[in-house]
């Protein structure tokens, strides 16, 4: 039982996976409901807004983690593209090129202790930046343009998943009794985020799947496996550098924490858009997510240790 409750999340991660992409066709059915929006809810509640104004005043960690996520994530990136080559090596830059994830980057950074403020502050500014940043690399990496509607439908997808909420949730917090309550229960609403965002990652694996089955193209398990361990090296590189170079300048665990994770977490959503525009490969960004969740919730685990022991 105590293996169970200190991997519950892993083993649940790791059986939606299985199922959405095993059974992509038969549940394909499953109504998209707004579960991103409602965990940003959740992560968004127990913050106080003089928590996300004493963040602000020192930006120094959320500027490390969009500069690795948005500018030194593709150059790495762009190397290694040459060895896959051809439709996938482009799907990799589209990869690399997409903003932070919208939620599992603070959800991951908070289970890890960290101060997930700074992830949000990250995946704020990497998704308002990334409807220039995106096409921008796309563009000089690869040659293709990005079409216009792609970067309005970015904004809009900002706007509804993270601001909205994020604003919603600040405003509840006037009522006082309100903001006691979800002062004191971060605990319980962190983990009813962690479940939300297990019905977000079963819909992405879902429609994911069916992507790739619908793409008419032969199976090569010789470059599925360079691919998979690309993409390891790729997100575990990015993880730890974001690590290092925070605790080298001196920054809390804590703080380091949400650098690693929202400055190597990649979004789905955008970049499956923008390749499927482009006729690109989107196994790329499919093995990338599925890669993130389930290595960030090992090295999460492992960083808590640490941050419980005052290091």
């Amino acid at each position: 039982m105590d293996f169970f409750r200190r991997h519950w999340f892993l083993l649940a991660l790791g059986l939606m996976i299985a199922v959405g992409f095993g059974w992509a066709r038969s549940l394909a059915w499953l109504p998209e409901v707004p579960r991103l929006t409602l965990t940003m809810f959740l992560m968004g509640w127990p913050l106080r807004f003089g928590d996300l104004r004493d963040n602000l005043r020192r930006p120094g960690p959320a500027i490390l983690a969009s500069l690795i996520n948005l500018g030194l994530f593709p150059l790495v990136a762009w190397p290694l593209s040459k060895l896959l080559g051809g439709e996938m090596g482009a799907g990799l830059i589209v990869l690399s090129a997409t903003p932070c994830t919208l939620a599992s980057a603070s959800v991951w950074t908070r289970r890890a202790g960290g101060n997930d403020i700074i992830s949000m502050l990250v995946t704020i500014a990497t998704n308002s930046a990334c409807f220039l940043v995106t096409p921008g690399w796309i563009l000089l990496l690869t040659g293709n343009q990005v079409p216009r509607e792609l970067a309005l439908q970015i904004v809009l997808t900002l706007i509804l998943v993270v601001l909205v909420p994020l604003v919603l949730a600040q405003v509840s917090r006037g009522i006082p009794a309100v903001a006691q309550w979800a002062t004191t229960r971060k605990t319980l609403l962190s983990v009813l985020a962690q479940i939300g965002l297990l019905g977000v990652v079963l819909i992405g694996c879902i429609k994911s799947g069916n992507k790739m089955l619908d793409q008419e193209r032969a199976w090569d398990w010789a470059e599925f496996g360079l691919l998979t361990l690309l993409l390891g090296v790729l997100h575990l590189a990015a993880w730890w550098y974001g690590l290092w170079q925070a605790r080298r300048f001196g920054w809390p665990l804590a703080d380091a924490a949400a650098v690693a994770f929202s400055g190597s977490q990649k979004t789905l959503m955008v970049g499956v858009v923008a390749a499927i525009r482009l006729e690109f490969s989107v196994l790329p960004l499919i093995v990338y997510h599925a890669l993130q969740l389930l290595l960030d919730t090992v090295l999460a685990d492992r960083l808590r240790r640490r941050i419980d022991k005052g290091e």
